[in-house]
């Protein structure tokens, strides 16, 4: 699957789920109630991937994140 055929995927998803009402946020807010947790995800990610070190780029429009193990993240792992 290509990345372009996931986001249609997940935006048809977001549509269906918008046109039912499905509130998602409420969910999310109480799984994650602080705005920096996805931080110690991504951490805690490289940690299970043996990685010993991590990086963090603060862009104005963006952040990236790169660690040191050999596994990383495919298409099908988001699929």
């Amino acid at each position: 699957m290509s990345l372009e055929e996931l986001i249609r995927k997940r935006q048809n998803l977001l549509q269906v789920q918008n046109e039912n009402n499905f509130d998602w946020g409420s969910i999310i807010a109480g799984l994650y109630s602080k705005k920096s947790h996805f931080i110690y995800e991504l951490i805690q990610n490289a940690e299970d991937e043996n990685a010993t070190a991590v990086n963090f780029y603060l862009y104005k429009d963006k952040l990236v994140f790169e660690h040191n193990s050999e596994n990383y993240f495919t298409i099908e792992d988001i699929v």
